[in-house]
């Protein structure tokens, strides 16, 4: 019984021939790839990358009957930033009222700013919504929770609650209500972070 072993395109009266072609083939394909790649890479170097790098990382649609016909929306973004060729990621919580830029939350830059800065969660509350963040490392690590309510048709920064955790130690807390409150388009977070 004789068997043909065919293996792409080549057979045993044709050697090695087709084989080479399609080695040839494969690389040029490789190097044709390569080339646009590097192509692609030097045309995003000529353009703004403020214009095309903003990536939303989360996104919570406030849904408490007291807000009426307005629709708030709390969105968490990440941008890449270019600052003389030096490329940096920022972070920024906006508040969006009716599809319009209601407030802007500056984030710290972690570790350049706040050592490990991350924010974990933004949730709902009965009267606004909480920001949820941690930093530090080493020795001390911190949680804090940033609340904020709703009143009279403006979002205003009320209180904040600290964790700290300190090896074989017990974890302190702290808390702090903000008097007067602060409206939301004034609050820097960088001033209640300790």
């Amino acid at each position: 019984m004789k068997i043909k072993i065919k293996f792409l395109g080549m057979n045993r009266n044709k050697g090695f021939g087709s084989m080479k072609k399609i080695i040839y083939f494969i690389f040029s394909i490789i190097c044709i790839s390569s080339k646009s790649e590097n192509f692609y890479i030097n045309k995003l170097n000529n353009i703004n990358l403020n214009l095309i790098q903003v990536d939303t990382i989360s996104q919570l649609i406030l849904r408490n009957k007291f807000y009426k016909n307005n629709e708030f929306k709390v969105i968490f973004l990440s941008n890449l930033e270019n600052e003389t060729n030096n490329f940096f990621l920022t972070k920024t919580i906006i508040l969006v009222k009716n599809k319009s830029l209601f407030a802007t939350i500056k984030l710290p830059i972690a570790n350049d700013e706040v050592k490990n800065f991350s924010v974990t969660k933004i949730l709902e509350t009965v009267d606004g919504f909480k920001i949820l963040m941690n930093w530090g490392g080493g020795n001390n690590i911190y949680n804090v929770e940033y609340f904020f309510y709703y009143k009279k048709n403006e979002f205003y920064f009320a209180k904040f609650s600290r964790k700290q955790y300190r090896p074989n130690t017990k974890v302190t807390t702290k808390l702090k209500k903000i008097k007067p409150m602060i409206p939301i388009e004034n609050f820097e977070i960088i001033n209640y972070i300790d």
